[in-house]
């Protein structure tokens, strides 16, 4: 990668980190020569994550032959603001060697920490809105299921994209959730309905729930009960009572309580 004539050296992957961060800079006067050299992998696509992992592997000695990639092989990242931290966890099938992580930024952007327990590296960079980390490690450790890590955010922080590679250099499935930082009651929608609305509920935390539907009498019509973990529950209406019967057109209320948290909005059912 960085065109001195020795193959797969610690230069080589210093390099392609910085690659990821400072973007094509990073290869000085050979930049052409160093994006053919670095599909390590031999995947046919270069200068990818996967093609980082992969060159360790060969610098650790411990690679293998070109491996297909794992179609079923995913890495999903949960992101969550809560006041001055935007923390993020992943959930992925296989153990990641490295993973790319881009998000949009204002304000000021400290420093990214690694979660407890963690042994990766981890270099970032934060350019014209764009804050750029590269979560990897040059020896045996790996990306693993759970808390990854915490970033100091005194303003707006939003993930908008991940490319990660298991431990043999594969790139993997990625996906994004945004958690909710607070709780939070939506307008119904449809609103006015017929004959079925749509109820959305945001749970920072994992929490027992419970809605109930009054008319404008304050007659209880229908109750839900149920808990979920962090995100958005969605509850539908159909427009019936507790036993089943379709209920007269009119404005109707709906209060939904979790936790300490409680709110009330109406709605309105038209025939």
């Amino acid at each position: 990668v960085n065109m001195n004539g020795i193959d797969y050296e610690i230069a080589d992957a210093v390099m392609f980190t910085n690659y990821f961060i400072s973007g094509l800079t990073a290869f000085g006067d050979h930049v052409e020569g160093s994006i053919a050299a670095s599909d390590a992998n031999a995947d046919g696509a270069t200068l990818t994550v996967a093609d980082l992992v992969y060159l360790v592997r060969v610098i650790q000695g411990d690679a293998l032959p070109y491996l297909k990639p794992d179609p079923n092989a995913s890495f999903s990242v949960k992101t969550q603001k809560i006041g001055g931290n935007m923390n993020v966890g992943v959930e992925t099938t296989n153990d990641a060697g490295a993973a790319l992580f881009v998000f949009n930024v204002t304000g000021e952007i400290g420093q990214p920490i690694m979660a407890e327990g963690v042994s990766m590296d981890i270099i970032s960079n934060v350019d014209n809105g764009e804050l750029r980390v590269l979560v990897y490690n040059i020896g045996s450790e790996a990306i693993s299921s759970g808390d990854l890590m915490t970033i100091p955010a005194n303003g707006t922080i939003d993930l908008r994209e991940v490319e990660a590679a298991d431990f043999n250099g594969n790139t993997m499935a990625s996906s994004i959730l945004v958690l909710p930082s607070s709780f939070a009651l939506a307008q119904n929608y449809p609103n006015p309905f017929n004959p079925t609305t749509t109820i959305k509920l945001a749970l920072p935390v994992s929490s027992e729930y419970s809605l109930e539907i009054y008319n404008i009498a304050g007659q209880s019509v229908r109750t839900y009960n149920g808990s979920s973990e962090a995100g958005v529950v969605e509850i539908m209406w159909d427009g019936k009572d507790t036993s089943g019967n379709s209920v007269a057109s009119g404005i109707y209320l709906y209060k939904v309580k979790a936790a300490d948290y409680s709110a009330t909005k109406s709605m309105i059912l038209l025939k």
